[in-house]
């Protein structure tokens, strides 16, 4: 859900944008329900504009345009608008208080909020109230000075973004929902299957099916699984890729602390201990049969190259179970483990954070990379925009595109976008020395056979990208 905010001082136009927008929406999509003062006719666009025009002229004697709250469907989704910014609960009518109608967006299952508040921060205000209990998109500054031509432009801003949004809005988490809705005991296998499914048809990704086996690390040899995925993210304009080994757990609902701040939430699931150290240290592995070199890990760029996606209930004020889907980097991960066997434990999880700051919603960032987020639409946006992973490229980057080049042909896959890629970059992997390659099984290439999906995420794909 993503939440727009439109805050200036008192009488700065607050409602008079947040209708202009609501209007724009209208226009565009259908109506679904519409509240407002009962002393207030549902105006126009254009009367709206005039409304403006005249209070800006002579604000004394033009009536305000009452709060209001509203409804809209657009391509699918449901944008939630209303006005009241001035208090957070009023019990003598809801269309002004600010925790009813965000409750009433929720419980009408909005994708998108539009709403006011007051240009102050402290205890008890509208902003503080959403800071804490919010994750809040973007937010629109109103001043108070050429009133007319500001709301216009702040006006254009929220409608274009929206549209924008929805246009191109993240579906992993409709396809998550879609499946729990069907089986509300569904496991993490079924989750994540899919996952997969859905990347199957999506235009930037080419998922490949794999027979997952153990890799090798450390002395005394320890054997384990490396993950469930590998992302491959590639682009033309980069001489390297982005690779990222993702591990799919599934979190105990009932032991979730609801309401708590992203990194103050526990999140408990099981465990493999040695694969949590082989991601969390990242060693050398036994590249035998494994179609990966031996070091895929120790030589990451970044932490970002290992990561824990786990399947959850969000908190949510009705009564139906919505379904996330978190991504945290091993790095940041909290374990308390409770060890029953030599390998395997339970691990009660804090779902780490970066900053320290305790309005942080947990969409943490570092040079472009997402490292942490309880978010399912956040993390597909960056996956598919570049900015999760870590850099592999020279003899790295040579033996990875050759074993998925193997595995295309081997599954009779086409994927021209990755042809072009490696064609591109040919003449710079010829340059590295053959001495490199010492550490790869080369009659494995074609096997990969650690993990059980290798997703190509094609960064450049116009179908999706140019879809305006």
């Amino acid at each position: 859900m993503a939440l727009f905010v439109i805050y200036g001082y008192q009488n700065s136009g607050k409602t008079h944008t947040a209708w202009l927008v609501y209007n724009l929406l209208k226009a565009a999509g259908s109506k679904l329900y519409f509240e407002s003062h009962p002393a207030q006719n549902e105006l126009t666009y254009a009367e709206v504009l005039q409304h403006i025009t005249d209070r800006y002229n002579a604000p004394d004697t033009t009536p305000h345009i009452s709060d209001f709250r509203a409804l809209i469907e657009y391509k699918g989704k449901k944008v939630a608008i209303f006005s009241a910014g001035d208090c957070v609960k009023d019990y003598n009518w809801a269309v002004t208080s600010l925790v009813d109608n965000l409750d009433w967006a929720q419980k009408e299952g909005a994708d998108h909020i539009v709403c006011c508040s007051r240009y102050i921060n402290r205890a008890g205000s509208v902003q503080r109230y959403l800071l804490d209990n919010y994750n809040i998109y973007k937010l629109y500054h109103k001043s108070r000075t050429n009133i007319l031509s500001e709301q216009l432009a702040d006006i254009q801003k929220v409608a274009k973004k929206i549209f924008t949004d929805i246009k191109h809005s993240s579906m992993l988490q409709s396809a998550l929902q879609d499946a729990y809705n069907q089986d509300n005991n569904i496991g993490e296998v079924g989750l994540f299957q899919r996952i997969i499914e859905y990347f199957e048809c999506h235009p930037k990704c080419t998922p490949i099916k794999m027979h997952q086996h153990y890799v090798q690390y450390g002395n005394p040899v320890v054997k384990c699984e490396i993950s469930d995925i590998l992302f491959v993210s590639y682009s033309k304009h980069y001489p390297w890729m982005k690779i990222n080994f993702l591990q799919a757990k599934k979190a105990d609902f009932n032991n979730r602390k609801e309401g708590l701040v992203s990194n103050n939430t526990k999140l408990k699931f099981s465990i493999d201990k040695n694969q949590y150290n082989l991601l969390k240290d990242r060693p050398e592995i036994d590249p035998l049969k494994t179609g990966l070199p031996k070091d895929i890990l120790s030589k990451a760029c970044n932490a970002s190259i290992t990561s824990y996606g786990v399947f959850y209930n969000a908190s949510n004020s009705s009564k139906t179970t919505t379904v996330e889907f978190a991504f945290e980097i091993t790095d940041l991960l909290q374990p308390t483990p409770k060890v029953t066997r030599a390998c395997f434990g339970t691990i009660d999880t804090y779902y780490g954070c970066i900053c320290n700051n305790k309005y942080c919603h947990c969409h943490c960032w570092h040079e472009l990379n997402l490292l942490t987020t309880l978010d399912t639409d956040c993390f597909e946006n960056a996956l598919l925009n570049f900015q999760i992973g870590s850099p592999i490229e020279d003899e790295g980057a040579i033996h990875l595109a050759k074993a998925i080049e193997a595995l295309l042909q081997k599954e009779g896959k086409s994927n021209h976008s990755f042809m072009q890629f490696m064609q591109k970059h040919e003449h710079q992997w010829k340059s590295i020395s053959n001495d490199n390659n010492k550490g790869l099984d080369m009659d494995n290439l074609e096997s990969l056979s650690s993990i059980q999906y290798v997703v190509l995420v094609d960064i450049d794909n116009e179908e999706y990208s140019n879809n305006d």
